[in-house]
């Protein structure tokens, strides 16, 4: 199907055009699984609440130099059907790629500022890579079969993971919750290549869904999310001290996963019955709800609220 091109735009604001590449800076939902792995750290002695808000800096400006790195390659995007400012007409390539520079410089700095682990640092330059590697680079990784896992990784739990090894706090309870995170946000970057099937197709992107089919693509996010939610499960229990939680707040923990697994199927059965977004937003219910049993500070439940309905619409 032919599309007619759009009619020339004049360029928007530069702040404006600046939010529009940034898209929902600071991605607050995204940093959710910080809130339990802080809670963590925190009890056991290795940081200060203060400085907990300053280690989520180097990563805040990772995922704005992935996408705005993002916005710069796709120049496939319909203009009709994408919001892409580039290709709109609404920001030129000249900022674009000033901002690019300036997110991966900051993201840099700040981070060998605030972490000293070798370790943590070779892990740190991996994760910058992939997430420029996810869209370009010469490797574009969003049109592979692995872009779920890419996606996941650099999105919800490469932060956290960086932050555990920095302070060499990967035992049973941080290793499942981390890895139940990246299982069941697998399944929410599946399910981003679902909806997004029918642009996808339009503009020529081979991204999973595309590639797959929608009915497998549809299959792979529920078993990813149900595995992932078992392991978070897991994560409870290891810290309750054995399965069931004998605790109220492990078996409550245990409840909002449940209802997470059941929103899961619900919203694919039916999208009319309950949008599919609403067993990932569960999940970050539990995230908030864990950080508050870890610290015991019921007034830390108001938080959730705040997190939950105060971030920005992607999940």
């Amino acid at each position: 199907m032919q599309t007619m091109n759009l009619p020339p735009t004049q360029p928007i604001p530069f702040v404006t055009g600046l939010r529009k590449l940034l898209r929902h800076f600071p991605y607050t939902e995204m940093l959710a699984l910080f809130l339990p792995i802080y809670a963590y750290l925190y009890v056991k002695g290795y940081i200060a609440l203060v400085r907990a808000l300053l280690l989520m800096i180097p990563f805040i400006f990772a995922y704005s130099a992935g996408f705005v790195y993002n916005n710069i390659t796709d120049t496939k995007d319909d203009p009709y059907l994408k919001t892409n400012p580039l290709v709109r007409g609404e920001v030129n390539q000249a900022h674009a790629w000033s901002v690019l520079y300036i997110a991966v410089a900051f993201s840099i700095l700040s981070f060998l500022i605030l972490y000293k682990s070798n370790i943590a640092q070779v892990v740190y330059f991996v994760y910058l890579f992939l997430c420029l590697a996810y869209s370009g680079c010469g490797v574009r990784f969003k049109e592979t079969l692995l872009a779920p896992l890419i996606a996941s990784f650099i999105v919800w739990v490469g932060g956290p993971v960086i932050l555990l090894i920095e302070y060499k706090s990967l035992d049973k309870v941080t290793a499942a919750l981390v890895l139940g995170s990246w299982l069941v946000f697998i399944g929410r970057e599946v399910l981003h290549s679902i909806t997004d099937y029918d642009t996808d197709i339009h503009s020529g992107y081979r991204t999973f869904a595309v590639r797959v089919g929608l009915h497998i693509s549809s299959w792979i996010q529920n078993v990813s999310f149900v595995g992932g939610t078992l392991v978070l499960i897991s994560s409870v229990c290891a810290y309750a001290g054995g399965w069931p939680p004998t605790s109220g707040a492990g078996l409550f923990l245990s409840i909002i996963l449940g209802i997470a697994m059941t929103a899961q199927f619900a919203g694919s059965f039916s999208y009319q019955l309950i949008d599919p977004r609403a067993s990932y937003l569960l999940i970050r219910v539990f995230y908030v709800t864990y950080a508050a049993v870890i610290l015991q500070l019921a007034p830390l439940i108001v938080l959730m609220f705040v997190w939950v309905f105060c971030t920005s619409k992607r999940s």
